[in-house]
Parts: structure tokens; sequence; C-alpha cells
């Protein structure tokens, strides 16, 4: 019975995770085993998920034209692309009466129950579909990565309210234009459960998903879900210049051993979780790992990726020609060092034999005389 109970509040805890972060089922229960069991910890780990989503939430009025709009754009930093645009433009001043300062959670719902309740109020299909292009072509202009990537918000929300502001008037030929900007960042777990969010159903429904996990499968495309290789830790070699082997000789899947150098506090609490694993309590100790990628620079150096657990990964760059620790390597230095003592063994076990038995002649000789 305590078995079944145990199983009970591990599983609400998975779909509780799943729903908060946006994670999946599978990633949520991979982390709870990670932390044992600790929920804190586990959101600890996710909110240090780098938010590389930026969410631009914007609306207008066409003062001339009499016409209200909504939209989101999701801006993936690290692609410098838009991940997906999503907007309502309308003839109802209701469309652009959203606080654009709420959560884009919010604000994808609230597009979503419009579309289905004031459906006649809604623009033409084709000139607001034309007007949404133009939103999103904006984004490929040359300069706004660099920007984006300066984080300097201010100055960002200013120049793109004068790029849509200009867009928008040309394109709804109405130069009296009123419109507002907030931008929001977020990880890529957000960015997946927007999807969830859009294809869930107000009320339950016979074959409605059973868990978070079954929504994401159903509602989310593969270039969409979350990349679980989320928390990236700075680390260092642990050098071994005699048994260990070259860094430039290694290859996925070799298990090595590294420091993490990493002084983030996410980067800590992750260090000693790992440590204790392997029944380490200094956090000074190396700490084993499997080689996911190698990576050649320019500066003729590598790049080593390793993986620690659930989309918990390191990194290090080194010279080809350091040799670091590795399990196989210390794996058969305990094979010499087993053999050698079994030589030895056989070794002082031939002369000692040898001993007692010319002691035994040398008795037998003298009792003969």
């Amino acid at each position: 019975m305590k078995t079944t109970d145990n199983q009970e509040a591990n599983e609400y805890l998975i779909k509780k995770i799943s729903r908060e972060s946006g994670c999946d089922a599978d990633l949520a229960k991979m982390l709870l085993d990670f932390t044992h069991g600790d929920e804190n910890g586990v959101f600890r780990i996710l909110s240090a998920v780098p938010k590389n989503i930026l969410v631009i939430k914007g609306k207008f009025i066409a003062q001339r034209r009499k016409l209200y709009g909504l939209f989101l754009i999701f801006y993936d930093k690290m692609r410098s692309d838009v991940a997906k645009l999503e907007g309502v433009v309308s003839v109802d001043r209701e469309a652009s009466r959203m606080d654009i300062h709420a959560s884009f959670g919010s604000i994808v719902e609230f597009l979503k129950r419009y579309r289905s309740e004031s459906e006649a109020d809604l623009w033409d299909k084709m000139e607001a579909e034309g007007l949404l292009a133009r939103l999103n072509q904006v984004m490929t202009a040359e300069y706004w990565p660099k920007m984006i990537q300066e984080d300097k918000q201010d100055i960002l929300e200013r120049e793109l309210i004068k790029a849509y502001d200009r867009t928008l008037a040309k394109f709804l030929n109405d130069n009296q234009m009123t419109f507002k900007l907030d931008l929001e960042n977020i990880n890529e777990f957000q960015f997946a459960q927007s999807y969830v969010i859009e294809q869930s159903e107000p009320e339950p429904v016979q074959d409605e998903p059973n868990n978070a996990e079954d929504v994401l499968e159903q509602s989310v495309p593969d270039d969409a879900a979350a990349n679980k290789n989320f928390i990236m830790l700075q680390c260092e070699p642990e050098v071994s210049p005699v048994t260990g082997k070259e860094a430039g000789s290694l290859v996925t899947g070799d298990e090595v051993f590294v420091r993490v150098n990493d002084q983030r506090d996410i980067a800590r609490y992750i260090k000693s979780l790992l440590l204790q694993q392997h029944e380490e309590m200094d956090l000074n100790q190396p700490i084993p790992c499997a080689v996911k990628n190698i990576k050649e620079l320019d500066t003729g150096n590598i790049r080593i990726f390793v993986e620690f657990g659930p989309g918990i990964h390191g990194q290090m760059v080194v010279q080809r020609e350091i040799k670091i620790k590795s399990k196989e390597n210390s794996s058969k230095v305990k094979v010499v060092d087993a053999a050698d003592t079994k030589m030895n063994f056989y070794f002082w076990g031939i002369i000692l034999s040898a001993l007692a038995l010319g002691a035994i002649l040398v008795a037998l000789l003298f009792f003969q005389d």
C-alpha cells in the first residue's frame, strides 16, 4: 500500500512539474530521480535554463481604418530567427484591450478565446495574414540579432516600435497609428507550453490526453519541442600525465574525469548532487562523465562536451596533447596492479618452497651422518 502511495505522489509531482515548467513528463521524472525526489531542486534546475526565446508582445490601433490588433512574436535568440508568430486583427476594439504587460501565456489564452468567440469581428483573413507576414519580415533585418544579444531592453523596445509603426502604417495606408509593445524572455520549455495552451480544450473531452507528456507529444511540432540539453557547466579536465588518455584521441562515449569550476549557484548545487551519487563529499573531487561531442577549434585546441545527467552538460577547451584521466585507464591500472600482485605471490611462493625443501634436505643429510 505504501509503495502505491509513493508512486501516486511521484506521478502527481511529475504532472505538476510538467504543467508549471513546460518540460515533458520524461524529463520531469529524470530530474526527480537526479535530485533524489527534491521538487524544489528540480524547479531550481529548470529555473536556470537559459531564456533564449524573446517574446515580442504588441498591440495597435489604426485610427483611420478602425482596425485593432494584438500579436505575439517568438524570436529564437540562438538561431536569430522567428520561431513562431500569431495574432488577430479585428474591427472590434476588444481585440486590443488585452494588457500588453500580461504574461505571454495569458495573451496566448486570450488570442485562442477571442478567435473562437469573436470570429465574426475578425478582419479579412487574407489581409490579416499579409499584415502578420509583414511583422514577421521586420525581424529579418540584419541589425536585430546584435541589438537583441546586447540585451538593452529600453533601446530595443524603442527601435522595434519605430520599425513596426512604419510597417503597419505603410501596409494599412494609415498614418494615425497607436502602438504599444512589451518584451518578455522565456525558455524553450515555456515556448513549447504555448502550443499546449493553444490546442487545449476549455472543457475536458473524452479523448483528452492523460498527462502533460501526451499533450506535448500531440501538440508540439518536432522543431519546436524543448531542447533537453539545457544547462551547460564550465569544466576543466582531471589531468593524468602518465596513465591518462590524450584529449585528441577521445571519442563519443569515452568516460573521463573532470572538475566543475563553474561558480554559479546552480552549478554548485548540481556538483553536490553529482558527488553524492559517487559517495564523495569533497566538492573539489573530480567527477566521472561521458564524452558527448568533440569540436575542433581554429586555434588547434578542441572543445569537449560531456554529459552529467538529464539535460545537464559540461564543456571545456583543452590542447589535443593533454592527457585526461579516464575510467578505461583507471581500470587498466588496477588490472596491472592485480597482475603484479599475483606474480609476486607466485615468485615468493616458489622461493619459500625452495628454501623449505633445501632445509629438509640439509636436515636429512645431518641425521644420516
